[in-house]
């Protein structure tokens, strides 16, 4: 039996829709939705879901909740460097983007996003490297898989 076969596809496919055209939803049957799409796929697995609060919707047997840090400088240079921006620009837009995300966590979760404990892993992007970063998690993820399967 394929992981994913037409009836399962079929319907991931309709909450991911219903989840993107129901703009005007309130926020709790936006939040419902969401929460179906979210566990829908932390359910099947080989998935990787970034924000929108997943730390707070799949339980924690069911994967590897991680936040990734780095200081505001450091994360302005890099949309500088990747999209050409001026500095205040690079700014502007990174200190919207952080607000838009604590408000959607306080206002849906009722928690504080930095709260650490909301998370298995915390890592500093700025200081451990992208790239680390990257490999931290994985054995993170081969980590759990292994004690699952012991």
């Amino acid at each position: 039996m394929a992981l994913f076969d037409e009836k399962v596809q079929n319907e991931l496919h309709t909450w991911v829709e219903n989840l993107l055209t129901f703009s005007s939803m309130d926020g709790r049957h936006y939040l419902k939705k969401l929460s179906e799409v979210i566990y829908a796929i932390a359910h099947h697995g080989q998935a990787v879901i970034v924000g929108r609060g997943a730390n707070f919707i799949v339980p924690q047997k069911n994967g590897l909740r991680v936040r990734i840090v780095a200081p505001l400088n450091w994360r302005i240079e890099q949309l500088q460097q990747k999209e050409g921006l001026s500095e205040d620009e690079a700014r502007r837009r990174l200190e919207a983007s952080d607000e838009m995300q604590r408000s959607f966590i306080r206002q849906h979760f009722h928690q504080n996003i930095a709260d650490c404990t909301h998370y298995d892993m915390v890592l500093n992007a700025a200081s451990l490297g992208v790239e680390n970063c990257v490999e931290f998690i994985i054995l993170g993820v081969e980590k759990l898989e292994a004690e699952t399967v012991a």
